[in-house]
């Protein structure tokens, strides 16, 4: 191990409720907030619940029942009292972009207005495109940022990358990364809930996804031994967590149920493990979903978790995996009901020249870090829409 960079985020929250108590967990990030928004499925609990703990006391919003099952929580009823003590005012103000495309025109406006304004903080509230506002304009200002994910349908709260698309959505123009973590990731699952399970599914796809190409392609790099082996036993067991518990937590999920599964799940989605955080880098199945999106119905109906938890079944064939291993992966993706062919995915009867072309758009050719010709990349896409259908035969 000669060179290890662990960065994660500097704090994850997961309880009932946690939003109430926003103020007291952005306590010294500064007194004036402002919440980027993209939620209008929670819109009415977002508002009300952030303007009221922002106008009320700490010590009003805590949950005092929480310390009677975990005793750390006595530290947070100390803390909040001594925050009050200190009588630091702070406001909060909103900004709206629900159905927005995250543009950098749209950054550029935000950003404006936290300087003119003098924000200190940037608190992004919704699914991936909220966070990614918030990512950004902490990026380009400097100020500090939190995020609150309103659901779990990617892993991006556990990442400092935010990604710029075009206006219609369907080309990525440019990404920043945060020169640190987020300060804090809070995951109110009393919120997180009554988002679609749909999304919980292909959060769970994204955070497999990259568990599973964190290991291959470091495989392919020689790089292994570069890392700690308790970074390899975490992640490995973060894999049989989602295989042998991602069923229950998705069908609790669909019943709006927090159980002890939907939380395990949860957690891994959204905060992830830092062991990866250190080793995770660009991967088979991320690139392949690149060629993926530039099918037109692929972008307009499949979410990125759902379509990145595919290619891992490509990724699998070129790994050389054995049959049975790629049988129980399919069938844990069929188990959370995430498309498994191309007719599923939105690539109605595509051949090999058109998967070719798409391939041959996004990886002209290899590289040290993604050693993969275009053409073996459609080769494992074919392969695997054999496999799938073979398996699907099979399992009837």
């Amino acid at each position: 191990m000669s060179y290890y960079d662990l960065q994660t985020s500097a704090r994850y929250v997961q309880c009932s409720n946690a939003l109430k108590e926003i103020k007291r967990y952005t306590f010294g990030m500064g007194t004036r907030f402002l919440a980027v928004t993209s939620c209008r499925h929670v819109n009415d609990y977002v508002y009300s619940t952030i303007r009221k703990s922002y106008e009320s006391t700490c010590e009003e919003m805590l949950m005092p029942e929480i310390a009677g099952s975990n005793f750390r929580y006595n530290r947070q009823i100390a803390q909040a009292k001594r925050f009050d003590e200190m009588n630091v005012k702070t406001t909060v103000e909103f900004e709206d972009y629900g159905g927005c495309e995250i543009t950098m025109e749209r950054v550029e406006h935000l950003v404006k207005r936290i300087n003119e304004e003098k924000f200190d903080c940037i608190i992004g509230v919704g699914g991936g495109k909220a966070l990614d506002f918030a990512r950004a304009a902490a990026y380009f200002t400097g100020v500090r940022c939190v995020l609150v994910p309103t659901m779990a349908s990617t892993n991006a709260s556990a990442s400092p990358l935010c990604v710029i698309y075009s206006e219609d959505g369907s080309r990525q123009v440019a990404c920043y990364y945060l020169p640190n973590y987020q300060d804090l990731v809070l995951a109110d699952t009393s919120m997180l809930i009554q988002a679609p399970a749909k999304g919980f599914a292909a959060g769970i796809g994204d955070q497999m996804c990259t568990y599973l190409e964190v290991f291959y392609t470091n495989e392919l790099m020689g790089s292994m031994n570069e890392f700690p082996e308790l970074s390899w036993d975490v992640i490995e067991k973060s894999c049989e967590l989602f295989l042998t518990q991602g069923k229950k937590a998705y069908e609790d999920a669909k019943a709006g149920i927090i159980s002890h599964e939907y939380e395990n799940v949860l957690s891994q989605v959204l905060f992830s493990n830092s062991h990866m955080r250190a080793a995770a880098c660009s991967g088979f199945a991320h690139l392949l979903a690149k060629a993926m999106v530039l099918f037109p119905d692929v972008n307009k109906n499949v979410m990125h978790g759902a379509q990145v938890a595919w290619a891992i079944i490509p990724m699998k064939i070129h790994q050389g995996k054995p049959k049975e291993d790629i049988y129980r992966y399919i069938g844990w993706c069929r188990d959370l009901e995430m498309p498994l062919t191309f007719e599923e995915l939105g690539m109605g009867e595509a051949g090999e020249t058109e998967l070719l072309q798409a391939c041959r758009e996004i990886c002209a050719g290899p590289t040290a870090e993604l050693p993969y010709t275009p053409e073996v990349l459609a080769e494992c896409m074919l392969r695997a829409q054999e496999t799938v259908k073979e398996y699907l035969r099979e399992n009837r």
